[in-house]
């Protein structure tokens, strides 16, 4: 009587478990890689490109206005 139990109840688990494993397998070697090389390398190379850009740019300008400031109080003050 109670092997049918048994029985029934390792069905289950083991549905259950192959069905974990099912979706583990889907989600690690279909999706994972999609969203890796379709999302996330592009936004990271974007996010790289961005921060060079705007590093520069901060540089660019503060050394524009260095230079612009030195002219400035070179011909203020020693004219």
């Amino acid at each position: 009587m109670v092997f049918p139990i048994i029985k029934i109840v390792y069905e289950i688990l083991s549905t259950i478990f192959r069905a974990i494993y099912d979706f583990a397998k889907w989600f690690y070697l279909v999706l994972l890689p999609f969203i890796l090389q379709y999302i996330a390398i592009p936004l990271f190379t974007l996010g790289v490109i961005l921060g060079l850009a705007f590093t520069f740019g901060s540089l660019i300008f503060t050394i524009l206005f260095f230079i612009f400031m030195y002219f400035f109080i070179k011909g203020t003050i020693f004219s």
